[in-house]
C-alpha cells in the first residue's frame, strides 16, 4: 500500500507521535497540526527522507528540535510553530537546501541564531520568535521575514 499524505489536522489526537509513522517510506506529507500531542518530536521521524511537508503547528510538542530533521533533504515546508519546543535551532539545518519555509514561531527556543540563518538566500521564508532566558527578555516580535542577500 502506498501512502503519500497523512493528514490528521485538528483531530484532537492525544499522546506522543507514533514512532511507527517513520516506517511509511512513501510518505511525502505529514500534517499533524492542531492536535493535543504530548512529549518530544521523535528523532525516528528523521527516517522519513521522502517528506516534502512536515506541519505540526500548535500541537503541544515539547523538548528540543531533533537535529535529524536535517536528513529530510526533500522537505519544502517545515512548520513546528506554536508548540512548547525549547533549546537551540539545530546548526545542521543548513542542509535543508530544498526548504522554502521554516516556521518556528511561538516556541521557547534559546541560543544564538545559527550561522546558516544569516546566509539564507532570498527564496527562504523564516518565521520565528526566540526567548532569551539569560536576561528574562521575551522578544515579542522575534525575527520574521525574508532573510538573506537582497
Amino acid at each position: 500500500m502506498l501512502v503519500h499524505c497523512s493528514s490528521l489536522l485538528g483531530n484532537r489526537i492525544t499522546g506522543p507521535i507514533p514512532g511507527e509513522l517513520a516506517n511509511i517510506s512513501t510518505l511525502t506529507d505529514l500534517l499533524l497540526t492542531s492536535n493535543n500531542l504530548t512529549g518530544e518530536l521523535s528523532a525516528t521521524l528523521a527516517k522519513l527522507t521522502t517528506l516534502k511537508e512536515l506541519l505540526i503547528q500548535g500541537s503541544g510538542l515539547s523538548g528540543p528540535i531533533p537535529s535529524g530533521i536535517a536528513s529530510m533533504t526533500k522537505l519544502s515546508d517545515l512548520d513546528l510553530s506554536f508548540n512548547k519546543l525549547s533549546g537551540p535551532i539545530p546548526e545542521n539545518f543548513s542542509g535543508l537546501s530544498n526548504t522554502d519555509f521554516i516556521y518556528l514561531t511561538g516556541n521557547s527556543l534559546t541560543g544564538p541564531l545559527p550561522a546558516w540563518m544569516l546566509k539564507l538566500k532570498n527564496r527562504y521564508w523564516l518565521d520565528l520568535r526566540l526567548t532569551v532566558p539569560d536576561n528574562n527578555v521575551k522578544q515579542s516580535g522575534g525575527l520574521r521575514g525574508n532573510y538573506g542577500s537582497e
